[in-house]
């Protein structure tokens, strides 16, 4: 089945001044053409039997991309959680271990993607935010 729980936060939380910080930096790397960008960011977690079944984000024209910056300070393969990218002939899974990003691109196409269903209680938190063009 599918489900997630999600919330927004306020801007001023001292965290969510960090995060745009850091997505500052990816979209300079990144898309050093576009300055003036905004940022939807959410707190994201996945408990037992949570998951996503695959599909697109159904982007728009001012859309450059997602990132996911992954928290779990322990985590093991066999839990669940990854984030699958690409269709059935060439899937990539990338596990939510703290500190990695994963950057979805919506400037070249918009790419297939889901979470495995988490098989813990563990759970998969992440911080989520699409970034856009102003």
């Amino acid at each position: 089945s599918q489900m997630w729980w999600f919330d927004s936060f306020p801007a001023e939380v001292e965290y969510a001044t960090q995060i745009k910080k850091l997505y500052d930096v990816l979209t300079k790397v990144f898309y050093p053409e576009y300055t003036n960008v905004e940022y939807g960011i959410q707190q994201t977690f996945y408990n037992k039997g949570c998951g996503i079944e695959d599909h697109e984000d159904g982007v728009t024209e001012n859309s450059l991309f997602a990132a996911l910056t992954y928290l779990n300070n322990r985590y093991d393969s066999s839990w669940g959680g990854r984030l699958r990218v690409g269709t059935k002939s060439d899937i990539k899974l990338i596990e939510p271990k703290f500190g990695v990003i994963s950057m979805l691109d919506f400037t070249l196409k918009n790419p297939t993607h889901g979470v495995e269903t988490v098989t813990n209680n563990n759970g998969r938190y992440a911080i989520l935010s699409f970034v856009n063009k102003k």
